[in-house]
């Protein structure tokens, strides 16, 4: 897992130091971000940010078709997850599930932000993390509201399969997603999303 949060700078301070004054040892292993680097700019993702550079905080959801926060993002997180499965040494080919708040795929612009989020998802990607030079391939991309996931999680085995209950797949089940931003809520009756209960707003943790 991958903290979403971005900015623009860098961890290194050069020759700046304390000279040592506070008596505080570096510690072994700090928590920084991850340095990524496309097209020539680098950007900070993810834990430590906030020590380095001004986050950016973008609310709006014309960001979720296509922005550079959601670009260095994405390739951060995926890198993290590639690297700690030792698949960063072979041609890499994806196709990924990408969660959405559900009133951007009930909303009237749902189709256009999806069509943008595969305009640049889909093809090939060439970027750095931290100097190392990392490449995959995207095939394809599935929407999916968020608290999809959550449904998933509790309902399917690690195989993909239902694993609970015949009778709780046709169960009435009420997943509230609280995130960032936004708030879903989605329900689901006979093994399909009911309209009636399903739905999102713009309020979050923020």
């Amino acid at each position: 897992m991958v903290p979403s949060v971005v900015g623009v700078g860098q961890t290194n301070l050069g020759m700046l130091s304390l000279a040592g004054v506070t008596g505080r040892r570096r510690r072994r292993r700090k928590v920084e971000p991850y340095q990524v680097t496309f097209n020539g700019a680098d950007m900070l993702v993810g834990a430590g940010v906030a020590e380095y550079a001004r986050p950016v905080e973008r609310l709006d959801f014309q960001r979720l078709g296509e922005s550079p926060e959601l670009r260095v993002l994405t390739y951060a997180t995926l890198f993290e997850l590639l690297s700690e499965g030792g698949l960063l040494t072979e041609e890499v080919n994806l196709n990924l599930v990408v969660g959405l708040p559900v009133s951007v795929l009930q909303g009237p612009e749902a189709k256009e932000t999806v069509r943008q989020l595969k305009g640049w998802l889909v093809g090939e990607h060439r970027f750095g993390v931290d100097g190392q030079e990392t490449t995959f391939c995207i095939h394809r991309i599935v929407p999916m509201a968020q608290p999809v996931g959550a449904f998933c999680e509790w309902g399917l085995g690690l195989d993909g399969r239902w694993r609970r209950d015949r009778d709780d797949a046709l169960a009435t089940v009420a997943v509230l997603d609280l995130g960032f931003n936004t708030l879903d809520l989605l329900g689901v009756r006979n093994g399909r999303i009911s309209a009636r209960y399903t739905e999102g707003d713009t309020l979050g943790v923020r």
